[in-house]
């Protein structure tokens, strides 16, 4: 596609030399130059979308795109014998998944191996695209008794997994901070939050609708823990991302303190003001229900889980991201803890989420028991570790 929309651009030069030499009646001529300019500007618009779309990774198939995902049903109404047959299926589908995937990749020990993968969760009856990264040292010998910890990462809306790994290159920058030990390996799940469509659910379990809450905070987990060899403790599992995945790592991880012990904020917003636009259908009539999906109002409001947070932000983003982000931290209690990092410059795209990467996963690597079970070659070099990573606690 990005071939052919570059060839469309040699359109407005054929337009120029032939313009004058159309044959037929004045009418006709007219209707070939008019093809001609629809056919130039059809080019450039496609161009310029593919190349940002090829930077962003915001629709990774025509599905995407189009809103056309395989409709979610809510899995609540789903028996427990029901649940407990697509768990077997589900799990035994992800476990070939990954054995394809292992056996495909001859240098595994070296560059870890990047499973793609549809899952459909057991409990949420969702199903929905998956990439999953094993670190090198998931192959190597000294890891072998190992249960690697877990971040669990999360797109914005509208995104794709895909932007992880190839805009974000989280998997080289996780590499390169192993062998700098200012990280530890970790097992990343990069599951697609956009299930529903153009319909932005903002990881809410939908009245009538899809329980995305479930199948990120139950499911996922779950078949992670089951089909890898993953730490199944609390301190060993992260959750979060950037612009929206931020926001829903902080909502997930308050619902599901017994699943989570970190949270990612990347330049996501806490306060209920960049919920989705769809609130009627997403939360129904109950005022309550998007009260409780904010972050800050659950933590102003509810008990409080002992969390990890990394919050960061640009100060150029002015969109609220920022001004929400401080609030944010200011609003962390006990026995709760929030990080703080603020870039200078930037505004609220790739480049800078980038930038935060091996930071936030050298703070991480340093939170409480998150090294547990790991062997001594996996220690972290103190000097190495970025100050700032550590600085601005809330």
């Amino acid at each position: 596609m990005l071939l052919i929309a570059g060839a469309l651009l040699v359109v407005p030069l054929l337009l120029l030399v032939v313009k004058d030499r159309l044959p037929g009646p004045r009418l006709a001529r007219s209707a070939q130059r008019l093809v001609l300019v629809l056919a130039a500007q059809a080019g450039a618009v496609s161009l310029v979308f593919l190349l940002v779309n090829g930077q962003l990774a915001l629709y990774a198939s025509w599905a995407d795109l189009l809103g056309q995902q395989q409709a979610p049903v809510p899995g609540r109404h789903l028996t427990e014998a029901q649940q407990a047959v697509q768990r077997r299926v589900t799990h035994g589908e992800l476990a070939a998944a990954i054995d394809r995937a292992v056996r495909a990749t001859p240098r595994r020990a070296v560059d870890g191996v990047l499973v793609h993968t549809s899952l459909r969760g057991p409990v949420s009856d969702i199903q929905t695209s998956t990439d999953l990264y094993l670190p090198p040292q998931y192959f190597q010998r000294a890891y072998a008794a190992v249960r690697f910890p877990v971040a669990e990462l999360l797109v914005g809306h509208p995104g794709s997994p895909a932007a992880w790994t190839r805009r974000l290159r989280v998997d080289a920058d996780l590499r390169a901070g192993v062998a700098a030990h200012t990280s530890i390996p970790f097992v990343l799940v990069m599951p697609n939050v956009n299930v529903a469509g153009r319909l932005d659910t903002a990881c809410y379990d939908v009245v009538a609708g899809p329980a995305v809450d479930t199948l990120l905070g139950v499911d996922v987990p779950a078949m992670a823990k089951t089909t890898m060899r993953v730490r199944p403790d609390a301190a060993g599992w992260a959750v979060g991302g950037y612009s929206e995945g931020g926001y829903c790592g902080a909502y997930l991880a308050q619902r599901h303190p017994a699943t989570f012990t970190a949270v990612l904020g990347i330049s996501g917003a806490y306060d209920g003001s960049k919920l989705a636009l769809g609130a009627p259908v997403i939360y129904g009539t109950d005022p309550r229900r998007k009260l409780e999906a904010s972050p800050e109002w659950r933590m102003a409001n509810l008990p409080v889980a002992r969390l990890h947070y990394l919050l960061t932000a640009s100060r150029e983003e002015t969109d609220g991201t920022y001004t929400s982000t401080v609030a944010f931290a200011a609003a962390v209690r006990a026995p709760a803890t929030a990080d703080t990092i603020y870039l200078a410059h930037g505004g609220h795209n790739p480049s800078n989420w980038a930038r935060i990467l091996p930071h936030a996963l050298s703070w991480l690597s340093q939170l409480p028991g998150m090294n547990t079970g790991m062997p001594a070659s996996a220690a972290l070099t103190a000097s190495q570790i970025p100050a700032w990573s550590r600085a601005g606690r809330g």
